[in-house]
């Protein structure tokens, strides 16, 4: 077996088709993922960032969530070529479970506590995100 044959047999068809938009959305994606998973657990804001602005923690859980579900539903669309309503509700399930997760394991930090506004800004990060991108790409 020559050494193209070898490589074709390890990338799969499908995979030759994909824009290069897709792997920039999906590593976006993925480094937005971890963002939230470090904010969320390791992060440790000052105490006076937040007496500045009173409610910047909902404002930055917000984003947090609507930006990877923007991330998240491009990066299908791009897979798949559009995006099915059953798809965007999976993506909404997922995020807000994740959203719920994020929250949860908060009780278990010490300089973190679980808070149902965040929870609910979560959520309304989720569904605008997605609400975004299935206006958008009419």
């Amino acid at each position: 077996m020559t050494l193209l044959k070898l490589t074709n047999f390890l990338i799969l068809p499908h995979m030759k088709k994909l824009p290069v938009s897709f792997f920039i959305f999906l590593s976006l994606n993925f480094i937005w993922f971890f963002l939230i998973i470090y904010l969320m657990i390791y992060y440790q804001p000052e105490s006076t960032t937040y007496s500045k602005f009173s409610h910047l923690d909902k404002l930055i859980h917000f984003t947090l969530f609507f930006i990877q579900s923007l991330l998240t539903s491009k990066t299908i669309q791009v897979y798949r070529g559009g995006v099915s309503y059953n798809i965007f509700i999976m993506i909404i399930f997922i995020l807000t479970v994740f959203g719920l997760f994020t929250e949860i394991q908060q009780l278990y930090i010490p300089f973190r506590s679980f808070d149902y506004y965040d929870l609910s800004l979560n959520v309304l990060g989720v569904f605008s995100g997605v609400f975004c991108v299935k206006i958008f790409n009419k």
